[in-house]
């Protein structure tokens, strides 16, 4: 299972990033594609409702939901818990997934597809038929927050900011608003120490980012139940027109 989800991500992810440089011809303008590519993000990144502040992504299937297949069908499945993988597949390319790896003889399901491929001589060039238009992917970045005993407390952390043509490292310091410290009683009193204030780093409140609060049970990289995830990056990959974008 496992290889067959690193097999799964990585395959899909080299594809989706190596065709996206070309998903739109020379001559059209890169606002263009930067234009189309929040249009198309638009309904993935929307809250979903499912949890407060989760984007809709966070919804699809991942490897483990899909496979394994069902005939040629990805299985329907009640959701986990959004945190157990950061690869997300919407149903486009759920159905796919479990579709033959090529068009060649004998060629298996994608799902027990790796030895195939390693055997191959000639490797194939590509999974054929391709992922059709409207595909999509995601891998999702999530940040663990302790909630601090100390109010006045909060959480630095270094992001990576896109600035121009270069990325700059901005330090920020998580806060959590007041309103929001009042959690789940079967949670208990928060242990968290958190960080203070510090000079040249900015307090940013935890409401300015997609979150989500852990539930009884839950953890999460060091957090556990009342503490928070942030959503602090995330990869999407659509397939537009016939090509990845």
């Amino acid at each position: 299972m496992i290889r067959h989800r690193a097999f799964t991500a990585v395959l899909t992810s080299v594809i989706g990033l190596g065709l996206a440089a070309r998903a739109f011809s020379q001559e059209s303008r890169p606002e263009s594609a930067r234009q189309t590519s929040w249009t198309l993000a638009q309904d993935a990144i929307r809250a979903s409702g499912s949890r407060p502040q989760i984007p809709e992504f966070v919804n699809w299937p991942t490897a483990r939901e899909i496979y394994p297949c069902e005939g040629t069908r990805a299985q329907q499945v009640a959701p986990q818990n959004l945190l157990d993988e950061s690869f997300h597949y919407n149903l486009t390319t759920a159905a796919r997934l479990c579709g033959p790896l090529t068009r060649a003889a004998g060629a298996p399901p994608m799902d027990r597809g790796l030895s195939f491929w390693n055997g191959s001589s000639p490797k194939p060039r590509a999974i054929d038929p391709p992922f059709p238009s409207g595909a999509q992917l995601s891998a999702a970045f999530w940040n663990p927050v302790r909630l601090p005993a100390d109010s006045s407390q909060g959480k630095i952390v270094e992001l990576p900011v896109r600035s121009g043509k270069q990325t700059v490292t901005r330090r920020i310091r998580i806060t959590i608003p007041e309103h929001m410290r009042a959690g789940s009683t079967l949670c208990g009193p928060p242990v968290g120490q958190g960080q203070p204030a510090a000079a040249g780093v900015k307090d940013v409140s935890i409401e300015n980012f997609f979150w989500v609060r852990l539930n009884h049970g839950e953890r999460y990289n060091g957090a556990t139940c009342g503490d928070f995830a942030v959503l602090v990056a995330f990869h999407l990959v659509h397939k537009y027109q016939g090509k990845w974008l």
